[in-house]
């Protein structure tokens, strides 16, 4: 059975079995001083990692002070690029299936969260609302925010993920040339990234 098919089986059976049986409790950890327990991201591009050329999502915090960089598998790595570039396939991709078979069942994705890095390896969730009810599915960080971004739902981060593997931008080392271009768009991958995919 192919990946596409596998996905649209599992995931018109959580979609259609009864609203008792897929809403499954997810266990939040409660915010600390009422600090909240994820951060918004936004998906600042797809990058190379110097010297093995392994592609790589960064996400950013919107203020750009923190930014969060996931490795990611090729064909994932070019659907995050087309969609962020709004480049059409020929013929519907696995995530253009996956977004309309969400649709035709009345359902909308509501947010995608990376909730937690275990061993090297992020995890996240995607969020779907359906016929007044909210489920989770678990799912790869690289297809839940190529999900995103095909649905135009909102990225998150939990905060310990980020506060664990997020990292500073590099600081300038010489004042940016006054050409009116923004100087955000050359965030340098570091080599010790956790091979997450």
């Amino acid at each position: 059975m192919s990946n596409a098919l596998m996905v649209f089986v599992a995931l018109a059976w959580v979609l259609c079995v009864p609203a008792a049986a897929a809403e499954q409790p997810q266990a939040v950890p409660a915010p600390d001083d009422d600090e909240p327990a994820v951060v918004r991201a936004e998906v600042h591009g797809v990058a190379l990692e110097p010297g093995t050329n392994a592609p790589v999502v960064v996400l950013t915090t919107p203020d750009k002070s923190r930014y969060l960089p996931i490795f990611v598998g090729e064909s994932e790595a070019a659907a995050i690029w087309r969609y962020l570039n709004k480049v059409r396939a020929p013929r519907p991709m696995t995530h253009d299936l996956l977004s309309d078979v969400i649709e035709k069942l009345g359902g909308t994705v509501r947010k995608v969260t990376v909730t937690e890095l275990k061993d090297g390896v992020y995890y996240a969730g995607i969020e779907i609302s359906i016929g007044g009810k909210t489920v989770t599915i678990d799912a790869r960080p690289s297809d839940s925010i190529a999900l995103a971004l095909k649905t135009g739902a909102e990225v998150y981060v939990a905060k310990r993920v980020m506060d664990e593997a997020g990292r500073l931008p590099p600081a300038p080392e010489e004042p940016p040339e006054e050409n009116g271009k923004e100087d955000d768009e050359e965030i340098q991958i570091p080599t010790d990234v956790p091979k997450a995919i």
